[in-house]
């Protein structure tokens, strides 16, 4: 998962999905689901990094636009 490049919030939900479902296969085996599951953690704090910004960009144009 070195790929970091401005990916949406949408792409990277995308990749999350993709990588629990891997996760979910009947015959996973423990190296491929460490992996996964370390991808996964990788999307999941990348969603959570575009989230916050976007949380405080919309407390910063509240507070400007006096709401």
């Amino acid at each position: 998962m070195a790929e970091k490049k401005n990916k949406s919030f949408e792409e990277i939900i995308k990749k999350l999905e993709e990588t629990s479902e891997k996760l979910k296969g009947d015959e996973v085996p423990l190296e491929d689901a460490i992996r996964y599951y370390e991808e996964g953690i990788g999307y999941y704090r990348e969603c959570c990094e575009i989230l916050e910004k976007a949380g405080q960009k919309i407390e910063t144009l509240s507070k400007k636009g006096g709401a």
